[in-house]
């Protein structure tokens, strides 16, 4: 498999959610030998020790939260944040959307998706539409592939203290599915394909 394939097996798990201009980016970003042209080599998160398990997306590894601030454009909505994006798709009505992509932080994103109607397959589709979030998020902030490669071979968690037992784990008690860890491991290894191991 050459490097075009590699990026077009990146591109075809977003089932659509890519634009054109950003398909046509990712290609001219990804280099002849898989490595990124955009990527800064040296300090940061380059050079930070892992160990078995990163048990939190903050600090040097905050750029695995979807409070992070890199854009998303999710189905044609400019995102300060991914948790943006995926708050927005909760909506049933494109004018909740749009206040949800309009919210000042984060944190208000959350709390407006909290209010909105739910659409009727939420529970069916959330798990994916956070894969396409977080694929759309990478791929639209390529030097931060390389800092998830980088986080090879640790475990992802997203440990938390305020119970959120789906996305994330349960600092206290380790419980939890993980989605969002899983998730992110998925997209690592996905882009492994491209970069190579670190």
């Amino acid at each position: 498999m050459n490097d075009c394939d590699c990026v077009k097996g990146v591109i075809s798990r977003v089932e659509g959610g890519i634009t054109e201009v950003q398909r046509c980016e990712l290609l001219h970003r990804v280099g002849t030998d898989g490595s990124l042209g955009e990527v800064q080599k040296g300090g940061g998160i380059m050079n930070e020790p892992i160990g078995s398990t990163i048990w939190e997306f903050n600090g040097v590894y905050g750029f695995l939260s979807n409070f992070s601030r890199h854009p998303v454009t999710y189905q044609g909505y400019p995102c300060p944040t991914a948790e943006h994006a995926f708050q927005l798709a909760k909506a049933r009505s494109s004018q909740e959307a749009a206040c949800i992509a309009r919210a000042p932080t984060p944190t208000a994103a959350k709390k407006l998706g909290r209010q909105v109607q739910l659409r009727v397959d939420w529970e069916d589709v959330k798990v994916d539409i956070m894969r396409e979030v977080l694929t759309l998020k990478f791929m639209g902030n390529p030097v931060l592939v390389p800092h998830l490669v980088d986080t090879w071979p640790a475990r992802l968690v997203e440990g938390n203290s305020w119970g959120d037992k789906f996305w994330g784990c349960c600092i206290k008690s380790g419980e939890g599915k993980n989605m969002l860890g899983h998730l992110l491991t998925e997209l690592r290894e996905t882009f492994t394909a491209i970069c190579g191991r670190p």
